[in-house]
């Protein structure tokens, strides 16, 4: 079975989650359910990042929760792009064990060059 679009973006969306809130490059090795649970602790005033509201954030944690297959998934891997043309691109591998299904989400940062 594959990922829905849907799907997808739920985790394409954990992607951009910023300090001091936690991040998916610090749970490679475990599930999206610790994941999200982990992340789910943010204070009523912490700011995660890329303009949301801790509303919209938990939101999107409660879309996840109710999909057992995203919640089921491990969290392979994870990257950060320091090449010298890499912009800081951060990307993640998520494995269902279950379903088979794989899916490679990335951002890139909006740096860009002048030159």
């Amino acid at each position: 079975m594959a990922l829905s679009n849907e799907q997808l973006l739920l985790l394409n969306n954990l992607m951009y989650l910023q300090e001091p809130c936690q991040k998916v490059d610090n749970f490679e090795g475990k599930t999206v359910a610790e994941f999200i649970e982990a992340a789910s602790q943010m204070g009523e005033d912490t700011t995660c990042g890329s303009f949301m509201t801790n509303k919209d954030w938990r939101d999107i944690f409660q879309a996840i929760r109710q999909d057992d297959d995203l919640m089921n998934m491990t969290i392979a891997t994870t990257h950060r792009d320091y090449g010298e043309s890499g912009g800081g691109g951060r990307s993640a591998v998520f494995i269902s064990e279950t379903t088979g299904d794989a899916a490679v989400v990335f951002i890139r940062n909006g740096r860009r060059r002048m030159g």
